[in-house]
């Protein structure tokens, strides 16, 4: 291909919308990593999300404590310290955990009637990627389908090690 025909192909390829098309087709596999992020007891922050005893759900801190217990009982997770909520007890809740794909924004909601109350006990920290699951979800879903995207848009080559 000659400089000129690939720098006009270059300077027509639109990134934001390549970026966002790669993003959208990749809807489904972020809204896993969101319920597994979840699943760990981990907010869009990197930290813990919540402590069961401080759950004002609970009216004690014995029940809380008791259903800290319980929890480990029922679902064992070595990589999330006992105390820390993972709200999968309400499978209805992440089951409606969905993503939406805009040109500028990756938004991460539930259409649960719980969906506000947890993200409001979580001062907000439940929704959306930490760094590390966002750096993750660039490098497995989102590049590899925008490096075709700029191949097919420009004719270039791409060779991905």
């Amino acid at each position: 291909m000659r400089t000129n025909a690939f720098l006009e192909r270059l300077e027509a390829f639109d990134v934001h919308r390549a970026v966002a098309e790669s993003a959208r087709q990749s809807q489904d596999q972020l809204a896993d990593m969101q319920r597994f992020q979840m699943s760990e007891g981990k907010g869009r922050d990197g930290g813990y999300m919540l402590r069961y005893r401080d759950d004002p759900y609970f009216q004690s801190l014995a029940g809380a404590l008791a259903y800290e217990r319980w929890k480990m009982k029922i679902s064992p997770n070595n990589e999330k310290p006992a105390e820390y909520a993972d709200f999968i007890i309400r499978g209805d809740f992440y089951s409606t955990i969905n993503v939406q794909v805009t040109n500028n924004f990756i938004d991460f909601y539930s259409d649960s009637h719980i969906a506000s109350d947890i993200n409001a006990k979580t001062r907000n920290t439940a929704f959306g990627l930490n760094e590390a699951s966002y750096q993750e979800a660039w490098i497995y879903l989102i590049r590899p389908k925008l490096l075709k995207k700029i191949a097919a848009g420009t004719g270039m080559r791409i060779n991905r090690r």
